[in-house]
């Protein structure tokens, strides 16, 4: 599924017009990307929790130079179904 057969089950499901549908999406979007990337998970009862993790610092191999190298610390986006969800699938 993409953003626009989202937008046409936002319009079929709860009678929105597009542009209303849109403006829905974007703000959930926004609010999800706002709350994580200040360290608060979001999370969704019945759906799942967004949450941020880091990833430790790592020594890696590079297959071009035949190296060691040392990959630093980074941190990522984790998305972590309920039960529910689970169930479903």
């Amino acid at each position: 599924m993409n953003r626009a057969e989202l937008i046409e089950g936002l319009v079929k499901d709860c009678g929105l017009t597009k542009v209303k549908a849109d403006k829905v999406i974007e703000s959930l979007l926004g609010r999800i990307t706002y709350s994580v990337a200040r360290g608060r998970p979001v999370k969704l009862v019945g759906f799942g929790t967004f949450l941020i993790k880091t990833r430790k610092e790592r020594v890696s191999f590079n297959p071009y130079t035949k190296k060691n190298m040392i990959t630093p610390a980074t941190k990522f986006v984790k998305f972590r179904p309920s039960s529910v969800w689970k169930e479903i699938l």
